[in-house]
């Protein structure tokens, strides 16, 4: 069986950006993206998803420059999710932004980072 191309991979997985009001777009750029099943005992009970981005400066973009020298500010979205168990854990950047005990099958959680970024996280157990 193939493996999906990586931007549907990416379209379906990452966190979705937005921008609110009427501020100055910035393009978003994917890093890396990882997801391992990595329970103690039985790998497929907990699932560690883990999403790198970035927006690009937009102070390098005015100026015409691409490639890496259009990097700007980059965050890390981890999610860890128990099936099991039910515990989902949402870190940005390292801080705790969302903790829940469900064992709904679906995790639907949206919040507001630094410069007004809307982030939501969609995911589904099965």
């Amino acid at each position: 069986m193939a493996n999906p191309s990586p931007s549907n991979s990416s379209r379906r997985s990452a966190p979705h950006p937005s921008r609110s009001g009427g501020g100055v777009s910035r393009p978003l750029y994917a890093i890396d993206f990882t997801a391992v099943a990595c329970g103690k005992r039985i790998a497929n009970t907990k699932r560690r998803v883990r999403w790198r981005f970035g927006f690009a400066n937009p102070d390098a973009l005015a100026a015409g420059e691409t490639g890496t020298a259009c990097r700007g500010e980059e965050h890390d979205v981890t999610m860890v999710w128990s099936v099991t168990s039910g515990k989902r854990l949402i870190l940005a950047d390292g801080q705790e932004v969302h903790y829940s005990n469900s064992r709904s099958a679906v995790i639907d959680f949206s919040w507001t980072m630094r410069g007004n970024h809307v982030l939501k996280v969609i995911a589904h157990a099965a």
